[in-house]
C-alpha cells in the first residue's frame, strides 16, 4: 500500500521541474495554397509567452509574418507585437498593464496598416461600495477619437451603473483595446 501512495507523489516531484522549464513547439503549415511555420515559445516559471508565425502563397511567393511576445513583471505584464500581410502591410502595437493598490492602470499604442497612430490609456479602481473605470484612445494629433466611463455604485436596493461613452465619427475600430495581433491562418475552401 505504501508503494501506490509514493510512486504517484515522486512522478509530480520529478515532473515538477520539467514543466517550470521553457517550452517551445514549431508547427508546419502545408496546404494547397499556403506552405510555412508557426513557433510557440513558453515559459510558465517566467511568465514568458511568445508566439511567431510565417506564411508563404504557393502561386507568388508573398509572405505574410506575425509575431507577439507577452512577459510578466513585478506588477503585471507588457505585451508587443507586429502583422505583416502579403501585401506588405504592417499593424503593430505594444501594451503594458500594471496592478494598483485598488485595481488596474493600462497604457499602450498601436500602428494600424494605413499608419494611423492611437495611443491607449485605460484603468479600473475600486471604490466602498462599486469601481469607476475608464479607457481613452487618442490619435496622432493628440485628440481623444474615443472615451468611456463607467461608474458602478451598490447600494441597498441594488446597483446603478452609469455609464459615459464620446466617439469621434470618423474612429471605427473593430477593437479599441490594442489586442494581439491575429494569428495568421490559411482561408479554407
Amino acid at each position: 500500500m505504501k508503494h501506490l501512495i509514493i510512486l504517484p507523489l515522486l512522478g509530480l516531484a520529478v515532473s515538477s521541474p520539467l514543466l517550470a522549464q521553457e517550452q517551445s513547439k514549431t508547427v508546419t503549415i502545408d496546404t494547397p495554397r499556403f506552405e510555412g511555420e508557426k513557433t510557440i515559445t513558453r515559459d510558465r516559471a517566467a511568465g514568458d509567452y511568445s508566439n511567431s508565425a510565417e506564411l508563404t502563397r504557393k502561386r507568388d511567393g508573398a509572405v505574410a509574418t506575425s509575431d507577439y511576445n507577452r512577459s510578466r513583471t513585478e506588477n503585471g505584464w507588457v505585451a508587443n507585437g507586429a502583422q505583416t500581410d502579403f501585401q506588405g502591410r504592417t499593424r503593430s502595437f505594444d501594451y503594458q498593464r500594471e496592478r494598483t493598490e485598488n485595481g488596474f492602470r493600462a497604457n499602450g499604442s498601436a500602428t494600424t496598416r494605413r499608419g494611423e497612430t492611437y495611443d491607449y490609456d485605460a484603468g479600473r479602481r475600486r471604490t466602498e461600495n462599486g469601481y469607476v473605470a475608464g479607457r481613452r484612445v487618442t490619435d496622432s494629433d493628440g485628440k481623444t477619437v474615443y472615451g468611456k466611463k463607467v461608474r458602478v455604485k451598490r447600494t441597498d436596493g441594488g446597483v446603478s451603473r452609469k455609464v459615459k461613452v464620446r466617439r469621434d465619427a470618423n474612429f471605427k475600430p473593430r477593437r479599441v483595446k490594442p489586442l494581439r495581433p491575429k494569428t495568421i491562418r490559411p482561408r479554407r475552401r
